[in-house]
């Protein structure tokens, strides 16, 4: 498939102008259409994964005129990986929203949804696999701008205005993004990483505080995108307010593309020796420790399932950021795994919270005590999920965080896997209750629901069986994730 790598970002950009179009006329071919749009989109992922797997790395040249003058993407073992994340997660996503959000948005929102949708799956995806520092940023706009309109288009109060402040702190975001960028330029003359990486010790040394700038510029800008600890204060509302599927959308699978946006500029660009001359992987250490821990402890206070799942997505970042803050191999590639697993856990649990939400009407945890009595496999798949998200062993979660303790450990710190575990702990103290009172709960009184239908209860079931298969199985993406991590290390 040579025409691959523009495919995976023109398809969901075309996707969503047809099921536009075609959306004021039949919504059901909108509804299907998305989906079926993000399957071929899956498909294509898995066939660039197989190939950069066997071949190398893929460069593609729009237009034909290859890097610096032209506009390269590459496809190389992470930005593969992702974008079968992506694929397949809004696959899974979509065929949930397909038959749970008409009731949620009505059918005037609705027209709008899917083309919002597949909108931001085609930022997502030019996003992780852009050559180039500019066209980073278009795709984190396009992005930006998509997931505020899948916020939105629910017109209650709280999303309205949960979109408005992520609108602006995302704008605050994008603009470092931007001035970074163009400090960049100025002092290397380029704009394609591998040429920007190339230059940038000449221009360190010549100007020492303009690339320093620069890289705090990209981590307060990305890391804003990311809800990096103290930079969270939009996520909250936002992911709450937004319906089910959006929910899922912003907290499995967009914080995560930004996460590999920092990471390529800090290894790929920057390159370790370069980064650990300045002080950026020393502030996202200190930023991701308060997030492990703070994310954890307000969400014991959280009495909204949905709010709780959010300030986890906090500490759940922490642990992300923390593993890329460490000089090590093993923990760099705990925390690329954890990418991938964190979306796989989250979400599973956003889609049976939104099960349980519709089914029963309630979304505080009180109102859903005993809810396994009439939602069984429901809520069995959100028990593992919350089991995965406490790296309970058996679990991919548990893999993921192991290597980044492993990590600690290998530079010599063993307090520092100790943190890893205090704060697998904390997630404990409040997913563990909430599992207990839905089973062993008294019933609230209020009328119970059902297992929702097929479409909406399948990807949740699928999603829950990743989670244990890839906590016994953890070949992939873990075997991938070390190469990468392998090959980030090798660059000087």
């Amino acid at each position: 498939m040579a025409h691959g790598p523009a495919l995976v970002i023109a398809l969901p950009f075309l996707g969503a102008f047809v099921c536009g179009w075609m959306g004021s006329r039949r919504i059901g071919f909108a509804r299907w259409g998305a989906v079926g749009t993000a399957a071929i989109h899956a498909f294509i992922a898995l066939s660039l994964l197989s190939r950069v797997t066997r071949n190398g790395p893929l460069t593609y040249a729009t237009g034909g005129w290859p890097a610096p003058l032209g506009i390269e993407v590459r496809v190389d073992i992470l930005g593969a990986v992702v974008l079968t994340l992506l694929g397949c997660g809004a696959t899974l996503i979509l065929l949930f929203a397909q038959s749970h959000e008409p009731a949620e948005l009505g059918r005037q929102a609705e027209r709008w949804y899917w083309p919002l949708c597949l909108t931001l799956l085609g930022g997502m995806s030019g996003l992780v696999i852009a050559k180039d520092l500019f066209n980073l940023f278009v795709m984190a706009e396009i992005c930006s701008i998509a997931a505020c309109g899948i916020i939105s288009v629910d017109s209650r109060p709280a999303a309205l205005e949960a979109s408005f402040k992520y609108l602006l702190l995302s704008a605050v975001g994008s603009g470092a993004v931007l001035l970074a960028t163009a400090m960049l330029y100025s002092v290397t003359g380029y704009l394609d990483m591998d040429a920007i990486s190339r230059a940038l010790p000449a221009a360190a040394a010549s100007f020492p505080r303009v690339t320093m700038g620069a890289l705090a510029l990209y981590l307060v800008g990305f890391g804003l995108k990311a809800a990096l600890f103290p930079l969270h204060v939009w996520l909250p509302d936002a992911h709450s307010a937004a319906p089910s599927a959006s929910s899922a959308l912003l907290s499995g699978l967009v914080v995560k593309v930004y996460v590999v946006a920092l990471a390529r500029i800090g290894y790929q660009v920057w390159g370790p020796d370069l980064l650990w001359r300045s002080p950026a992987p020393y502030v996202m250490f200190w930023f991701s420790a308060g997030a492990m821990f703070f994310g954890s402890i307000v969400a014991i206070a959280q009495r909204d399932i949905k709010r709780l799942l959010a300030y986890s997505t906090i500490a759940q970042m922490g642990y992300i950021f923390f593993g890329l803050s460490l000089r090590s191999e093993n923990a760099v590639a705990g925390a690329l795994l954890h990418v991938f697993n964190h979306a796989v856990m989250k979400v599973c649990l956003f889609l049976a919270a939104g099960a349980m939400i519709a089914r029963t009407g309630k979304r505080d945890l009180a109102g859903l005590s005993g809810i396994a009595r009439s939602m069984p496999l429901t809520t069995a798949a959100f028990t593992i999920g919350a089991l995965a998200m406490i790296g309970v062993p058996g679990t991919n979660g548990f893999i993921s965080k192991w290597y980044v303790a492993l990590g600690a450990l290998d530079l010599g710190r063993p307090l520092y896997a100790v943190l890893v575990v205090a704060s697998s702990l904390l997630s404990g103290a409040y997913y563990l209750p909430f599992v207990i009172s839905a089973y062993f709960g008294p019933d609230p009184g209020h009328p119970r629901g059902r297992e929702g239908p097929p479409a909406e209860l399948a990807p949740i079931v699928i999603l829950a069986a990743v989670c244990v298969l890839t906590g016994f199985l953890p070949r992939f993406p873990l075997q991938h994730m070390l190469e990468v991590a392998k090959s980030f290390f090798a660059l000087r």
